[in-house]
């Protein structure tokens, strides 16, 4: 480009949250333009895409939850129907358990949690699984095929001329009377860093308190196994279509080798097969590292010191349900309404 732009915020990063801000922006007619390579290591890009409401360990429903799922449908339904593709998949969740832990799920299903756990099977029965278990059946859940969503996400923005498809130069960022220079083309008044794992390099956020985990899941067939549910049991079997199943994930910390792994692998079918009974065929393996905060809530809001920069990060396992409410409070905070 050898033409200086303006525009009114600048986005670093097409994954889920760069997304979801980009979205909110769009409808708000606040002129902005995403800036990613389409490149790299999305942590979206190799996520599950999964939704619930429960805290399943806890045997509660998640703050906000409620809010936050009427929001998220609201919102795929709106870019599913300008985008004519259908994003949001609802898919009940049949979490197996053991004997001895079917009283405590009983009796939370009769309390606070009920209409979240919409049955407990002391023996569960589906195509394909191991007898023996005991299940709940959770409802609302469901996923998002997020690396479907934001390539088809990607493809329409480039259509409309959104997105920029270059990694922003930290050492190009120049300061202004007005705002920023980005790239040495573009002059806004807002730059917004939604960048996932790569925010550990960013020199303006290094204060930011984002922890990094590396996950890797499989891809397989498995034409004889159900699918009514989404199982899980210290794994998730996701149903996508054609007799295809995602299965994951995998939980790291350490060296963050962004390329999936034989032992990941090794990891995941030994459990895959405590569960199925049916042939299956492994047809792909993807890895990504996951940024989240300590309190699993997302870092967003304006940076301590230099006006005009924000971030919007670690949304971590469960950033399907809290990207849309999140994007929309960053959004009322530019101080522009719809």
């Amino acid at each position: 480009m050898n033409h200086t732009q303006r525009i009114e915020i600048v986005i670093a990063g097409q994954g889920l949250a760069g997304t979801m801000l980009g979205w909110e922006l769009w409808k708000r007619d606040i002129p902005f333009r995403i800036f990613d390579p389409g490149t790299g290591n999305h942590s979206s890009m190799a996520a599950a895409g999964m939704f619930s409401l429960l805290a399943a360990r806890r045997l509660k429903e998640m703050e906000l939850a409620g809010p936050q799922y009427k929001v998220m449908k609201e919102t795929f339904g709106e870019i599913g129907h300008e985008l004519r593709q259908e994003f949001l998949h609802e898919v009940p969740t049949a979490r197996l358990m053991s004997n001895e832990e079917i009283p405590a799920w009983k009796t939370a299903a009769q309390g606070e949690i009920a209409h979240l756990v919409k049955k407990v099977h002391p023996d569960f029965k589906a195509t394909g699984v191991i007898s023996g278990y005991g299940a709940a059946i959770i409802e609302p859940s469901g996923f998002i095929d997020l690396p479907e969503f934001l390539h088809s996400v990607r493809e329409w923005m480039i259509t409309k001329h959104l997105l920029i498809n270059e990694l922003i130069d930290y050492n190009s960022i120049k300061t202004s009377e007005d705002g920023f220079m980005i790239n040495g083309h573009t002059k806004t008044r807002k730059v917004i860093f939604c960048e996932g794992p790569s925010i550990s390099n960013n020199p303006f956020f290094d204060y930011s308190d984002i922890r990094q985990n590396k996950g890797e899941w499989i891809e397989i067939e498995a034409p004889g196994f159900s699918q009514e549910h989404i199982i899980k049991k210290e794994i998730f079997i996701l149903p996508l279509r054609n007799g295809r199943f995602r299965v994951g994930a995998t939980f790291r910390h350490g060296e963050m080798d962004p390329n999936p792994t034989l032992d990941a692998r090794t990891e995941l079918e030994k459990k895959l097969q405590s569960i199925i009974n049916v042939p299956y065929q492994v047809t792909d393996h993807r890895a990504g590292i996951r940024p989240s905060s300590r309190n699993r809530l997302p870092v967003l809001g304006p940076h301590r010191n230099i006006p005009g920069l924000y971030i919007f990060n670690g949304l971590g396992s469960r950033g399907v349900l809290q990207a849309p409410w999140y994007a929309k409070i960053l959004c009322n905070e530019f101080g522009a309404q719809k």
